[in-house]
């Protein structure tokens, strides 16, 4: 059933770092004590898991065969979807939520929830057409939509960056951004056969990893309460590891 390539296996690494990186966000979360559980770290801790099960999502379907990998490949763009609603969220919240701002917050929420709901209607009108033995492909103009909001995310954070200009984090957050949006690019162009399915590859392999780990170390470096030089370096290590081995 699973058969392991090369780029699974370049999956497979990035869903271990991001399941590590996942699960100590969720001990930090939820064993925190006497204090309060903010908004932003609800936010964090469920972008990390839409990004492990995506890049799980992602890895079966590099590894089945390609009947069974339209199970996996159909449902890849409602997971990515819901990745996007929270990263823009977590980027409103970031550091603190501004009260001028509660009314775009709520058009961002409405619009990405409006984009995950027809993703997964056409996940579901693609998977009942499997029925007859019938495959089609999503709207091609659909792969500019994460495009899109992975900018929206960006300004945010740039804006961020204005507002709290003692506050490096925002900037470092818009940049390291950059990383994604470079990648939906160039995904948009693997769609129209402009470029080679190796150099996507390749680009996928590091630049995911590189781009959630920065994501995490950015955060936490951010946080009153100190992420221990251990905790660093092995987070250093284990990413480096992932991305020579993807």
């Amino acid at each position: 059933m699973i058969y392991l390539t090369p780029a699974s296996l370049s999956y497979l690494n990035q869903f271990i770092l991001a399941f590590v990186i996942t699960a100590y966000l969720g001990w930090r979360f939820f064993l925190k004590k006497g204090q309060d559980h903010s908004a932003t770290d609800g936010w964090l801790v469920f972008f990390f898991i839409a990004v492990t099960v995506l890049l799980l999502t992602l890895f079966l379907e590099a590894s089945f065969l390609p009947t069974e990998r339209l199970m996996a490949d159909y449902a890849l763009n409602t997971i990515l979807a819901l990745l996007l609603a929270a990263l823009i969220q977590f980027a409103y919240f970031f550091p603190k939520p501004s009260e001028k701002q509660k009314i775009e917050r709520w058009a961002a929420l409405i619009v990405t929830v409006a984009y995950t709901i027809l993703e997964l209607y056409i996940a579901v009108w693609r998977f009942s057409l499997l029925r007859d033995a019938h495959v089609v492909y999503r709207p091609p103009n659909l792969d500019y939509v994460p495009v899109a909001l992975f900018a929206w995310a960006i300004f945010v954070f740039g804006r961020g960056t204005v507002q709290n200009w003692r506050n490096p984090a925002s900037r470092r957050f818009a940049l390291i951004f950059l990383i994604p949006l470079a990648l939906a690019l160039l995904n948009t162009e693997l769609s129209i056969r402009q470029i080679s399915t190796p150099l996507y590859q390749i680009s996928v392999s590091v630049g995911i990893p590189i781009a959630i780990f920065l994501f995490a170390l950015n955060y936490l470096v951010s946080q009153p309460e100190a992420t221990s030089l251990l905790v660093r370096f092995s987070g250093g290590i284990l990413t480096a590891m992932l991305a020579v081995l993807a």
